[in-house]
């Protein structure tokens, strides 16, 4: 820092958002030289509330995960919470669905 050598790095940097940056861009909202180095690799993960299927396998993990964790007995949802967890609409994502299910266990 400050410094007026040269010296080589090797670094990678893993940016994620739930903003459209291309339109940010557009709009000039986001910096369009930024946006370029960061867009060299995209991936698109649809939120929870499109993909209720993994709902199950989410908190079946999360409850196992605690569960070896603080050293208790396996624990299993009911059919009418699992049925009551697949319609809710998870707006904060499977950080709100770990925190609901499970709120020591790690996302």
């Amino acid at each position: 820092m400050g410094g007026e050598e040269l010296c080589k790095v090797d670094v990678r940097i893993i940016a994620a958002t739930n903003a459209n940056l291309q339109l940010k861009v557009e709009n000039n909202q986001f910096r369009e030289d930024l946006f370029y180095r960061l867009d060299v690799a995209s991936l698109y993960i649809p939120p929870l509330r499109e993909r209720i299927e993994d709902i199950p396998l989410f908190i079946n993990y999360f409850l196992e995960t605690e569960s070896k964790d603080k050293g208790t007995g396996a624990k299993k949802i009911s059919e009418e919470a699992l049925k009551i967890m697949i319609k809710y609409n998870w707006p904060g994502n499977i950080r709100e669905l770990v925190n609901t299910v499970a709120p020591g266990c790690p996302a």
